[in-house]
């Protein structure tokens, strides 16, 4: 399972996703953009002002053994932890298919919260790196 970002490397404004399959989703992106029917409007905007070559698709991370449904919180987290620090290309904060579970063990939200740590630092990693990027 992966967390990856469509980075403009221009404007650093960021796209997070996440796919159980990178080259799929990468395809299925590149597609859509060749195609001009990209479902991020911004993104095929900017993408027209400056060019595919100014943009940058890869994997921030990858998580394995992770159900769907906790690759989704953990993009959540990933939205919600850069939204202010990044202009995203991101329209909203949630991903619309995340459904917090009602039931599950001790073992997986022991799990979900240790992934989660491990995320936070490397989310908090980027955003040390872009303001000191931003201050020089």
């Amino acid at each position: 399972m992966f967390i990856y970002f469509i980075k403009n490397i221009r404007n650093n404004r960021i796209y997070i996703g996440s796919t159980n399959n990178f080259d799929r989703r990468k395809s299925e992106h590149i597609l859509c953009i060749k195609k001009k029917v990209h479902p991020n409007k911004k993104i095929q905007q900017d993408l027209a002002f400056f060019g595919e070559e100014d943009f940058d698709i890869s994997i921030v991370s990858s998580i394995p053994n992770i159900s769907d449904l906790w690759l989704k919180a953990i993009e959540e987290m990933w939205i919600s932890y850069l939204y202010t620090a990044f202009n995203l290309y991101n329209i909203n904060r949630f991903t619309t298919s995340f459904i917090h579970p009602v039931s599950i063990s001790k073992a997986e939200k022991k799990a979900f919260r240790i992934v989660r740590k491990v995320e936070m630092l490397k989310a908090s990693e980027m955003i040390t790196i872009e303001h000191n990027l931003n201050v020089l």
